[in-house]
């Protein structure tokens, strides 16, 4: 925008560069780790067979979607494949489906983001079964270029002598609708027409209708039931000593940012938003003092642009921050979730929000559904701040954390 070209300073902004990379460097040199290895996190991949294959797939999707000289074949020739995603006449495999699907979208990233192995199909140990979560982007060809995210699950079929996919049925998140699925999300929201030109279009986090089994009681018109499906997160945290007169809860901390982003001048970068960011505030009865703890959704470009190698970048920790803040910050896999909502427009240190929470509280035991309790077994509470959009560039992470205005209702 024209305000953003007035207040451009090369000068800061190469000084802002120069000085994460001083903090990077140095976090090196104090034998600090730098990357955090998606592939050999257990809690995503949960054995090595699974990291390989979901490494190795990985490769085989960027190859399809980003630098075909660097394709790898997966499949099999005659791969059994189900879907509820159109399929071209010409796509054999899945990879040639995602390649074919370039001529249509502005933008397609897809990333495994998890995988775990399955019982042996009919004890045939040279047919392994695998399950693989994984998330796909894509920027839709409108005028304000909606952002789509669909999520969910492909169970596949490796031939062990092969070691390709001889089948593979997919299945999405909260049903197979994909007309529903997408058409959710390609109208223009209300507040990002308001904040015309602030961001692009962000990628929301799924809200999915509850499953079957779960039943809303008398005092559900109070609240909104929805489930979350598992996501990889950006989890920075530390303890609050200020408490609602510092208010430190309302904002993203410095030692979240593993990247700066240029959004003007020449060195102009593409980002991702995505929303909403996740706050929780709860007691540490070792320290004295509430932890505060964001989780914030990571954009699947970025997981996907991290290749076979799977390394993202470590922030570096925030000098201006006390030893006795314990500031940490690094990268977590939240199971699926089933969540009670309320509306409030408020932030999540206002005082009002004790009573909003015990109001929820109330109304969802009268209906005799059981919140999950923390260690200290209080149940656990967040602040989903829709307000606020985290920015991520493909080869840096996170850089940015943007927050617009709304009403207080």
């Amino acid at each position: 925008s024209k305000v953003k070209e007035e207040l451009f300073d090369p000068v800061a902004e190469d000084r802002a560069a120069e000085l994460a990379r001083q903090e990077r460097d140095a976090l090196q040199l104090d034998g600090g780790r730098t990357v955090y290895r998606r592939f050999e996190d257990t809690t995503c991949f949960v054995d090595g067979e699974v990291a390989d294959v979901a490494s190795r797939l990985q490769a085989a999707i960027n190859g399809a979607l980003y630098d075909e000289d660097e394709a790898v074949p997966m499949y099999a020739a005659n791969v059994d494949w189900t879907t509820p995603f159109p399929r071209a006449k010409g796509s054999q495999t899945p990879l040639d489906e995602l390649t074919n699907a370039l001529s249509f979208y502005k933008r397609l990233d897809l990333a495994i983001v998890g995988g775990r192995s399955l019982p042996g199909s009919n004890g045939n140990s040279a047919r392994n079964e695998m399950e693989f979560r994984w998330e796909a982007s894509v920027e839709w060809p409108n005028s304000w270029e909606s952002r789509v995210l669909l999520t969910g699950t492909s169970r596949i079929v490796l031939d062990a002598s092969s070691a390709k996919i001889v089948s593979q049925t997919d299945k999405l998140d909260g049903g197979d609708n994909v007309v529903a699925a997408i058409g959710s999300q390609l109208n223009p929201r209300f507040w990002d027409l308001y904040h015309i030109g602030m961001t692009p279009s962000a990628e929301l986090t799924p809200r999915l209708q509850p499953r079957g089994d779960v039943k809303k009681g008398l005092f559900s018109g109070s609240y909104e039931l929805c489930e979350v499906p598992p996501r990889l997160v950006v989890q920075p945290t530390l303890l609050d000593f200020g408490g609602r007169d510092e208010r430190i809860a309302q904002v993203v901390p410095n030692h979240a940012f593993s990247t700066i982003i240029k959004t003007t001048g020449p060195n102009k970068q593409r980002y991702v938003p995505v929303s909403p960011i996740e706050v929780a505030i709860s007691r540490d009865a070792e320290a004295g003092a509430n932890r505060v703890t964001w989780s914030i959704p990571i954009a699947p470009e970025f997981l996907a642009a991290a290749g076979s190698d799977g390394e993202l970048p470590l922030p570096a920790s925030d000098q201006d921050m006390s030893d006795d803040m314990q500031a940490t910050s690094g990268y977590k896999l939240q199971p699926r979730r089933l969540v009670a909502t309320v509306p409030y427009g408020g932030n999540p240190q206002d005082e009002d929000v004790s009573n909003v929470r015990k109001e929820l509280y109330d109304a969802i035991i009268s209906d005799g559904l059981n919140p999950k309790l923390d260690e200290s077994g209080r149940p656990m509470f967040f602040f989903w701040q829709n307000d606020a959009k985290a920015c991520y560039v493909s080869d840096g992470g996170l850089g940015m954390s943007v927050y617009e205005w709304r009403p207080k209702f």
